[in-house]
């Protein structure tokens, strides 16, 4: 069994020779069942992990903190892709990274990050929150360097952008980032600065694949704006043009449905 097949080279890969020679024999018990840890002539990558984490054979933490390199490939919708990305990375804590290189080109679109940690990116569980955003991770690589590659499918992805009740004022507290509105169910929408604020209103009307179809600035403050919104927008991006302190009380949103 796994007479050097693609199988044992994908195992290899995300364990180590060392890990695999001594688990050798507890490896080819779990992986018995070969067809189910491939996808045609390619190995089913995700599902390898999964069973490696299950029994504690899959290495996600370092003896101290170092470099690590994750790169990412996509072939279409760019922005929703580095959203989609930078989303699920930061729900499982990674806050903090850099951008290495960004490519786009026929082929698609290449992203990649390094961030120095002691705790590698769990493949499973970002494969989960990428899932929760309709995308789906084809494939998963590792090199003999440590750093990994993900290619991820987003034909059915979106952005998550949690739905505001329609006809009803809502809150949206203290910004720490500009707001994401979903505003797919509404064809207008009433935002209202605190007394104490001075907003300069920049607000982005985006379509499903977070392409810009209408953006807005005003020159001067405004305690209220009312806008309609385009008949293809999926969400809206609010914020001050000069800096998120102008609105640090927060702003209130009125929806009204379509």
């Amino acid at each position: 069994m796994l007479n050097a097949s693609t199988l044992e080279k994908t195992l290899v890969q995300f364990m180590g020779e060392g890990a695999y020679q001594s688990q050798r024999n507890l490896v080819r018990i779990l992986f018995n069942d070969e067809a189910r840890y491939m996808k045609g002539e390619s190995p089913n990558t995700l599902e390898i992990l999964k069973t490696l984490k299950e029994h504690g054979l899959l290495r996600l933490m370092y003896t101290e903190a170092r470099a690590v390199e994750l790169s990412f490939y996509a072939t279409e919708n760019p922005l929703l892709f580095m959203r989609i990305v930078n989303e699920s990375l930061q729900a499982m804590g990674y806050t903090f990274y850099l951008t290495q290189k960004m490519e786009k080109n026929k082929e698609g679109i290449m992203w990649v990050i390094a961030m120095n940690t002691q705790h590698v990116v769990d493949p499973v569980l970002l494969s989960r929150q990428i899932a929760l955003r309709g995308g789906t991770i084809e494939a998963i690589s590792k090199d003999t360097q440590g750093q990994w590659r993900y290619v991820i499918d987003l034909k059915e992805a979106k952005a998550k952008v949690e739905p505001h009740p329609l006809n009803t004022t809502v809150a949206l507290g203290n910004p720490i980032n500009p707001y994401w509105v979903n505003v797919s169910e509404a064809n207008r929408m009433t935002l209202r600065s605190h007394a104490a604020d001075r907003w300069f209103p920049r607000v982005a009307f985006f379509d499903k694949t977070l392409h810009v179809i209408e953006e807005v600035q005003e020159e001067n403050s405004r305690a209220q704006l009312r806008l309609s919104i385009p008949e293809n927008a999926a969400y809206a991006r609010i914020e001050d043009r000069y800096t998120l302190d102008n609105i640090k009380r927060g702003l209130s949103l009125y929806l009204e449905r379509r």
